[in-house]
């Protein structure tokens, strides 16, 4: 092969692969969301970037959550779509559940079982199986959840007994827990729900260098009312207001003082 035609191929081969990094990992197309009169999202658009951390900021009400709990298919949208980049598409017809393929999501409230050990927890509803009599039998195999557990929750940097149950747990360290339980997958997107809320600011130094780890290989997504925290942590930060996306703020932009003014119009 010529030379001129070498470097013409490599040129384009590099053009395809900054191109397939840049592509969105979500993008938010006219999402509207309603329930009964009232209008939760009001046409939102937006994409969620390869790589970045995005904050949703805005007042109760503003739809954030709604916002983050269709992403992940759990409530049904009245129109528009989101589509993520390995193909899967939300519509009002159809809501696939994208936890833990696509998504990992930390809720608000953790949604944990107290009664049960960690190691349950970060494998519930999918526990690891081993197999006998040539896979004709299946039976849960707690070691190696116990095993990957551990493994889990040395990656994120914070050392728990696994066999513990929750109950036992701090706020910190069950917020530690539904950090390990969303990223078992090795999901690309990760959905973040106020996940500094009463938390001691140890535990929170900890999750932000937790957070900046997970950024060189996930896409994060970040509701939080600590605005100081959003500032530190996000490349750019959506404010929503009434349901819709009232602006989007980037580097000098992510100002105290410019996201309040949006936030309250």
């Amino acid at each position: 092969m010529a030379a001129g035609t070498q470097a013409s191929t490599a040129a384009e081969e590099k053009k395809v692969t900054e191109g397939a990094a840049e592509a969105p990992k979500i993008q938010f197309r006219d999402v509207a969301k309603s329930f009964g009169n009232h209008r939760a999202l009001k046409g939102v658009s937006f994409d969620l970037k390869a790589n970045e951390v995005l904050g949703l900021v805005g007042d109760n009400g503003a739809g954030k959550s709604t916002l983050l709990h269709s992403a992940a298919g759990i409530l049904p949208i009245n129109d528009g779509e989101i589509r993520y980049s390995t193909g899967t598409v939300i519509t009002p017809e159809e809501a696939p559940n994208v936890q833990g393929n696509e998504v990992g999501m930390v809720h608000q409230d953790m949604a944990l079982v107290n009664i049960r050990p960690i190691y349950e927890n970060i494998f519930m509803g999918r526990p690891l199986k081993r197999s006998f009599l040539g896979g004709r039998i299946k039976r849960i195999d707690r070691r190696a959840m116990r095993d990957e557990s551990e493994r889990i929750l040395d990656r994120l940097g914070f050392d728990l007994l696994v066999d513990k149950d929750v109950s036992q747990l701090s706020g910190g360290e069950q917020q530690i827990l539904a950090f390990a339980r969303a990223i078992y997958s090795d999901p690309d997107i990760l959905i973040l729900d106020e996940p500094f809320t009463a938390l001691s600011e140890d535990i929170i130094n900890k999750m932000v260098d937790t957070i900046e780890d997970l950024k060189k290989d996930h896409s994060i997504l970040l509701v939080s009312h600590n605005l100081d925290m959003i500032r530190e942590m996000c490349d750019r930060v959506i404010v929503m207001r009434r349901g819709n996306k009232a602006e989007t703020l980037s580097g000098d932009d992510i100002e105290r003082e410019d996201i309040l003014r949006l936030m309250i119009g």
